[in-house]
C-alpha cells in the first residue's frame, strides 16, 4: 500500500494538471484486498491486489463532472484528468452548485486491516471445510 506522503503527492499532482479556470477536489484511497476461492474442499485460487483509486470532481463555473479511476502512471493520470475536465465542459450548468470549497485538507485513514497472506486464508478455509 502506498505511504500517506505518496498519496498526498499524487493528490497534488492531480490538481496541478487542472487548467487555471477549473476548480477541483480529489480524493485518493489506497486499497488492499485478498481472496481465496475453494470448491470440493480444495483451494483453487488465491488472489491479492493493491491499488490506488482517485476520485476527482471538477467544476468550470457551474459545469461539474466527477469520475474515479485506478491509474498506473503519469500519462494515465493526465488522460484521466483531461477526460474529467472535458466532461465538465459539456455538462449542463448546476444552478445550486455550492463549489468545491476553499483550502486543502489532507486526511489519512484506513478502515480495513490488510488481508491475510494466502497461508492465513488457507487456514481459514481448512477450518471451515473441517467443520
Amino acid at each position: 500500500m502506498s505511504a500517506p506522503t505518496d498519496l498526498t503527492s499524487l493528490a497534488e499532482r492531480t490538481l496541478a494538471l487542472l487548467p487555471a479556470d477549473v476548480d477541483g477536489q480529489v480524493q485518493i484511497a489506497a486499497t488492499s484486498s485478498g481472496l481465496t476461492r475453494f470448491a470440493n474442499s480444495f483451494i483453487h485460487q488465491n488472489v491479492a491486489d493493491e491499488g490506488t483509486e482517485i476520485a476527482l470532481t471538477v467544476a468550470r463555473g457551474r459545469q461539474v463532472a466527477s469520475a474515479s479511476a485506478h491509474v498506473g502512471d503519469d500519462d494515465a493520470l493526465a488522460r484521466f484528468v483531461a477526460s474529467v475536465v472535458a466532461a465538465a465542459e459539456i455538462a449542463p450548468e448546476m444552478a445550486d452548485w455550492p463549489g468545491v470549497g476553499a483550502g486543502t485538507e489532507v486526511i489519512g485513514r484506513s478502515d480495513a486491516s490488510p488481508p491475510g497472506s494466502p497461508a492465513d486464508r488457507a487456514a481459514v478455509v481448512a477450518a471451515f471445510v473441517g467443520a
